[in-house]
């Protein structure tokens, strides 16, 4: 705290770099929905005014600091490429606050919402990499103070990226989006995929279900040995008790399947298909219904996207730019094997425009136990999430 003949403290907050916010005034007394488009970007906001410029309707906290009878708050607005201060009080007094670069560069005096609850700054555009302090000065009387020395400011870590959905940043765009999102989120809770399914969803099928590649018919088949058996004897019909020759025709039939696999599957009928007592199923989707076979990695995100309404992309779909990605879009790893649904951005504020450093995946199927295909034993697959490098990924929109 600093005093001089106008007994005025000071406090000031270091963040973004080249970044910029939003601000608006008296929150308590003015409607700024009005506002929808930005008027100015990048250095052709230096001096103006947030609220005018629209910059406000994207505008996301990138730092605060709390201070006597307030709340000091670096903003910046992605679509502006500028950002400012704001200071939110509890009583209505005169203030100075600023923005400035580095050596005390843009910063202007001009101080909106004065005798306000919030004041707010000019705008302020700094190249990628340059730091951008927020202060604010408190005035003790009732008219306006001069301005202390800007070397004066408290300084605070600057973040370097933020979470898309903080602020929020640049989260999601559309209500497509937003629903993939939601959807994906409530499935990671449930912690289990959908059950698998061979059939078009709303006309769309852009996955391999297990039963594909004749995989369905195999089954059925090794089914059909079991199911001759075991009606015939019932007592010779379990895991344990199925005799070698039986074991081995049914298995045979399984060619496309590792070993392991293949009696992994004849038990798994014997353990739940009934096959003593019923007959096997006639289609790929009795196979994966009465095997509780879930869902995949590429059909559980598809189906999640239709849900939100959607449209599912394949792996040869064009990957987005990666300043345009938003939660809510598809992840395809690079080789192209493994599908999730992006939920949050980390935005890398570093560079101009802003780009992603990581993705907030959520998935299924991602594990092993199975190679055919590869991934999680498929009546056993689950739903997780994990955080991941951007590069490794190409991002689709669902739209």
């Amino acid at each position: 705290m600093i005093i001089n003949k106008f007994r005025a403290g000071i406090v000031g907050v270091l963040v973004a770099a080249g970044c910029a916010g939003e601000v608006a005034e008296d929150l308590s007394t003015e409607d700024l929905g009005a506002v929808t488009d930005s008027l100015c970007t990048g250095t052709g906001c230096n001096g103006r005014d947030p609220r005018v410029e629209g910059c406000r309707t994207d505008g996301v906290a990138l730092a605060t600091v709390s201070v006597s009878g307030g709340t000091l708050t670096l903003k910046n607005s992605p679509r502006c490429g500028a950002s400012w201060a704001e200071f939110s009080q509890t009583s209505k007094t005169y203030n100075n606050v600023w923005v400035e670069g580095a050596g005390g560069s843009g910063k202007t005096a001009t101080v909106y919402g004065l005798n306000s609850t919030l004041n707010w700054s000019n705008l302020l555009a700094q190249s990628p990499g340059v730091a951008i302090k927020a202060c604010v000065q408190r005035c003790s009387t009732s008219t306006p103070c001069s301005p202390l020395p800007s070397a004066s400011c408290t300084a605070l870590t600057k973040p370097t990226s933020i979470w898309s959905n903080a602020g929020p940043y640049q989260h999601t765009s559309t209500s497509v989006q937003a629903g993939v999102v939601t959807r994906a989120q409530n499935a990671l809770a449930s912690g289990v995929p959908l059950q698998s399914t061979s059939l078009a969803q709303s006309g769309f099928l852009t996955w391999q279900p297990d039963t594909a590649s004749g995989d369905g018919g195999r089954i059925r088949q090794a089914w059909g040995d079991l199911r001759t058996h075991c009606k015939s004897s019932p007592s010779t019909c379990g895991v344990t008790t199925l005799p070698a020759s039986v074991r081995t025709l049914a298995e045979g039939r399984l060619a496309s399947y590792p070993q392991a696999q293949r009696t992994a599957i004849v038990n798994r009928v014997l353990a739940v298909g009934a096959p003593a007592t019923s007959a096997p199923p006639t289609n790929d989707e009795g196979v994966l219904t009465r095997l509780g076979i879930r869902a995949q990695c590429k059909e559980e995100g598809d189906r999640l996207v239709i849900a939100a309404g959607g449209k599912p992309k394949t792996y040869s779909a064009t990957g987005a730019s990666p300043a345009s990605v938003r939660a809510g879009y598809y992840a395809f790893t690079t080789n192209l094997t493994h599908t999730a649904l992006i939920t949050a951005v980390l935005w890398d504020l570093t560079k101009s425009p802003a780009v992603p450093l990581k993705y907030r995946i959520v998935e299924a199927n991602f594990g092993t136990g199975w190679a055919n295909p590869s991934g999680q034993v498929p009546w056993s697959r689950t739903i997780g999430t994990r955080e991941v490098l951007a590069s490794g990924f190409k991002a689709v929109s669902p739209d």
